[in-house]
């Protein structure tokens, strides 16, 4: 890994890029974020960015299959609304 950066630091990057927000950090080892419109106390995504420990490939892998699960909701709720105002055809 680059001592620059990480793909847990750029994870964590391209996260608030898209609206997340960080609520925690233990430095060196994970960042926490928050859902975009939601706060602490709702779930959050815990990345990790500490790729020295043996578990970092599985925890980041975790949350890329967290964001993808979302996606695919996201798209289906998107999908739900707009059959139920007529957009598209069903």
């Amino acid at each position: 890994m680059s001592a620059v950066e990480n793909d847990g630091t750029r994870m964590v990057s391209a996260l608030c890029s898209a609206g997340f927000t960080v609520v925690g950090q233990r430095s060196g080892q994970y960042v926490r974020l928050a859902w975009p419109g939601r706060d602490q106390r709702d779930s959050t995504l815990k990345v990790p960015v500490g790729d020295e420990y043996a578990d970092y490939t599985d925890l980041l892998a975790e949350v890329r299959a967290e964001l993808e699960y979302a996606a695919r909701r996201g798209e289906a709720a998107q999908r739900a609304l707009d059959l139920h105002a007529g957009e598209v055809p069903s």
